[in-house]
């Protein structure tokens, strides 16, 4: 009795051509390309009566890779066209139901059928490549975030020079130096006055038992001490000087108010050693 030999079943397969994969141009792809390849290869038929039909959305292109670059995928679809490896017979378009069709493309390295089914021969265009790379014509250049400006080409970006964070603190010799404006948002310190300083801005008070009553000479004092210090001086509690000039007018008026107030608070309290 003559043994048969049982035929190998294999799974299902993509067959990829040993001859294809030993050419320079197939070498010369990325291997992204290379991966997208495989997959379109993997949607045509046994027989090739799909060929020039084939067509795989650049998202579903995308779960087969196993990426989220829709960018990458446009780039390998492109890059198989550049080297002949597929052509598109009909461009993406929106169909009658108002949904889109993607692109269809030919494999050149399977043979195919015309519109009355006459069978084509595999024209391999590939194997016809003139040695250009690919350099993708429609690669844009990356978006630059909101607030951020571009350097020039061909500097570092840790050669800029970033505008240093204004500090906080008082500057060291603050206190020892001139009295100045300082920026806004650190805290003014003020030199401590002079001696003269001191006397001339004492306001003056008469006592009159455990009270203590603010005299009218003192008070004017006060406000000529004021207006010798100068804008700057106002400035830093945020007084404007025509602001203190309404004041000043405005005080002028009520001074007889005032000092008939002192009279009738001096009115009321006893002389120093009466009960």
């Amino acid at each position: 009795m003559s043994k048969r030999r049982k035929k190998c079943h294999l799974p299902p397969f993509v067959p990829v051509i040993r001859t294809t994969l030993a050419l320079p141009v197939w070498k010369q792809l990325s291997y992204g390309a290379r991966c997208l390849y495989v997959v379109l290869r993997s949607y045509l038929r046994a027989d090739n009566l799909n060929n020039g039909k084939v067509y795989r959305h650049y998202r579903g292109a995308a779960n087969d890779l196993g990426t989220k670059s829709l960018r990458s995928v446009q780039r390998w679809f492109r890059e198989l066209e550049h080297y002949g490896f597929i052509i598109m017979t009909t461009g993406a378009c929106l169909g009658v139901d108002g949904d889109g069709v993607a692109a269809h493309w030919r494999l050149t390295e399977c043979p195919s059928f015309d519109a009355k089914g006459n069978h084509i021969a595999a024209t391999r265009d590939f194997e016809r490549w003139d040695g250009t790379l690919f350099d993708d014509p429609e690669k844009t250049e990356s978006r630059i975030p909101k607030g951020n400006s571009p350097l020039p080409k061909g500097m570092h970006t840790d050669g800029s020079k970033r505008a240093r964070k204004r500090s906080k603190r008082i500057p060291k010799g603050n206190i020892d130096s001139a009295p100045s404006m300082l920026p806004k948002g650190i805290h003014n310190c003020l030199p401590p006055p002079t001696v003269s300083e001191r006397l001339e801005w004492q306001t003056p008070r008469v006592a009159r038992g455990s009270q203590a009553v603010v005299t009218q000479a003192g008070y004017q004092r006060m406000l000529r001490a004021i207006d010798a210090a100068g804008p700057e001086y106002l400035a830093a509690f945020g007084i404007t000087p025509e602001s203190w000039k309404r004041w000043r007018q405005g005080a002028h008026n009520t001074t007889r108010v005032a000092e008939a107030t002192a009279a009738a608070t001096l009115a009321t309290m006893a002389p120093e050693g009466h009960a």
